[in-house]
């Protein structure tokens, strides 16, 4: 990673996907990341989710978020009288959470750790485990089920929970239960026995016992949490027990960071999956790898019980809009509509505000008239469409079986519908070319100028595991590390199946004392577009500088960002090529620029 500062705006430039690559450093109220956690000596589940630290920096990508999963297992468990806390480690006082945890030794601490937070993730188990060495640890959610390093971090981790937590977690309780039940006081060790002796583990579909020095094979699931039990768990956690959220505490972050000014969403999913299957994506192989087949069924909130949640939200949260954030919203063409009709049904009969605001994401090959002009009238003020490039030869990379022309009709249609528009772009694909981001730069600055669109950009692709950027999940460490100049304290791998680099870091696995792999970004492959992705980043704090001087007052939204990396890569090609077109695209960079002002 980069560090610099822009004199004016304290700025912080990164390589990293997560927000574009530039965030701004913001003042924000200590309790508003110090929020009181409440363990006590009756607190049986301890849920941790991933570790993204404190938010004090801010961007336009930051949505007040609440981790979906984590929530549904929490308030399932309450529903069935087990006592769990749930603990976000980025607005939560984790001083005093750690101090409750080592004085009272929950039976058991559950986490969801993510890709990108694995390193955090490590250090908490660790940490709790000192603190509480006799608590059962616990993993699971995406990363989980999907990476299979934690499959050989036993003595660290004692569970892996894949798929659907709900169930697992509450059998494993209520097998605890009937353990301790039986006298003396037992120690972790035996109750992990218990469930193997006693056969209980067949019971409890889709987790794994870890044992130190062994490599745990991923077990997966001959059945689903059916239809009916899918309803009841989204009911019992958006509808029935929505007191039991944090979200109320991210709502009160995100007014202290843009001053009010940023619309505030309670984000939750109608339906489980994306059924398409982008080479990046986790979301289209997480269940279908569970049942070990090359297909899973969606399986969606029916439009009566999303009403019932939306009625809900809106009562106990209702200065709260509503953002629908399935991978893709419109991908059952059938469900949304007869959803999007009850909603505008509710609005008619006073069951739900008339005034509420909603948003979603959908795929720019689902956006027609007919579809935006019901959106519009239930009140979905944005869409947000991946649309990944406007070249043709990315996006058949991706298999995003989208084209450029879908994605330009797209926006139009929204538009002309009274839609606003959210684009999401990536730069830097491996098989980027110079004509190929020439391309894409000038879709992207004619939406953002011409159209006003909401456009972002990610930089580099993240090798998520489980996807084909993650080939075998072999990777080779390259001793002679060409690139240092540019990552501070990183690595480089190599991936002998697929031929992709990458720049990672390796994460020493405490306690166990061997470090694992964890490449971060996929690197370019052309050499010319290697070479000019990476110095992309010198220029950025200048690109910024620049585009404020044209275009005075403007804020560091999406768009202006997604801007700044367009100036910043057509700087460094115009010098690497003497191309005229890269000039001429950095004018059309700042005309979009100066637009932006209006916005504002």
């Amino acid at each position: 990673m980069m560090n610099k500062k822009s004199k004016r705006d304290k700025l912080r430039f990164f390589y990293e996907n997560q927000g574009g690559g530039i965030k701004e450093k913001c003042e924000i109220p200590e309790e508003l990341f110090q929020q009181e956690v409440n363990i006590n000596p009756k607190s049986e589940v301890i849920l941790i989710g991933p570790d993204r630290e404190k938010r004090k920096e801010k961007d336009e990508y930051f949505v007040p978020n609440l981790h979906n999963g984590l929530f549904r297992i929490h308030a399932h468990l309450y529903e069935n009288q087990i006592n769990s806390v749930m603990i976000n480690c980025d607005i939560d006082n984790m001083e005093k959470a750690w101090e409750s945890i080592s004085k009272y030794k929950p039976p058991f601490i559950a986490f969801s750790p993510y890709y990108d937070t694995m390193h955090n993730d490590l250090k908490n188990i660790e940490h709790a485990l000192t603190l509480s060495p006799n608590s059962v640890i616990i993993i699971g959610g995406f990363e989980a089920s999907l990476n299979p390093q934690w499959t050989s971090l036993g003595g660290l981790v004692d569970i892996i929970v894949r798929g659907e937590g709900e169930f697992p977690l509450q059998n494993i309780v209520q097998e605890y239960k009937k353990f301790s039940n039986k006298g003396e006081s037992k120690t972790k060790k035996e109750f992990l026995e218990y469930l193997k002796d006693n056969s209980k583990i067949e019971n409890i579909p889709a987790i794994s016992i870890l044992e130190e020095g062994k490599t745990i094979p991923r077990k997966c699931i001959t059945e689903r949490v059916d239809g009916e039990e899918y309803q009841k768990i989204n009911l019992n956690a958006f509808q029935k027990h929505l007191e039991l959220s944090p979200i109320g505490k991210y709502w009160e972050l995100s007014r202290a960071m843009f001053g009010g000014k940023k619309d505030s969403y309670f984000r939750f999913v109608t339906s489980d999956h994306c059924p398409y299957k982008c080479i990046f994506c986790q979301s289209s192989i997480h269940h279908s790898s569970l049942i070990e087949k090359d297909i899973a069924p969606l399986r969606c909130i029916t439009p009566e019980n999303v009403i019932n949640i939306i009625q809900a939200v809106s009562e106990k949260y209702p200065k709260m809009s509503i953002l629908i954030d399935d991978d893709n919203f419109l991908v059952k063409r059938s469900h949304a509509i007869k959803t999007l009709e009850m909603i505008i049904e509710g609005k008619r009969e006073g069951k739900i505000k008339k005034d509420l605001m909603f948003q979603c994401r959908a795929r720019t090959d689902n956006i027609n008239p007919d579809i935006c002009k019901i959106l519009k009238e239930a009140g979905f003020k944005m869409i947000s469409v991946g649309a990944e490039s406007y070249s043709s030869k990315e996006l058949e990379y991706m298999k995003k079986r989208t084209t450029p022309e879908q994605n330009l009709k797209a926006v139009k249609i929204m538009l002309e519908n009274g839609i606003e528009v959210a684009e999401d772009f990536l730069l830097y694909t491996p098989v980027v070319t110079a004509d190929t981001l020439y391309e894409n730069a000038k879709g992207i600055c004619r939406d953002i100028g011409e159209f006003a669109t909401d456009s972002a950009v990610g930089l580099f692709l993240s090798p998520l595991p489980s996807t084909e950027l993650w080939g075998d999940g072999n990777f080779e460490k390259v001793e002679n590390f060409p690139y240092k100049k540019f990552f501070k304290d990183k690595v480089m791998f190599r991936n002998a199946k697929n031929g992709y680099e990458y720049i990672g870091t390796e994460i020493h696995i405490p306690r166990l004392n061997f470090n694992i792999p964890h490449p971060e970004i996929v690197l370019v492959k052309d050499s010319l577009m290697r070479n000019a992705s990476l110095e992309s980043i010198k220029y950025l704090p200048q690109a910024v500088e620049e585009l404020k001087t044209i275009s005075p007052g403007v804020d560091m939204s999406r768009s202006f960002i997604t801007l700044s990396h367009l100036s910043a890569i057509s700087k460094v090609l115009k010098e690497l090529t003497n191309e005229p077109r890269w000039s001429l695209l950095g004018e059309e960079i700042k005309k979009a620029a100066i637009g932006l002002k209006d916005k504002n």
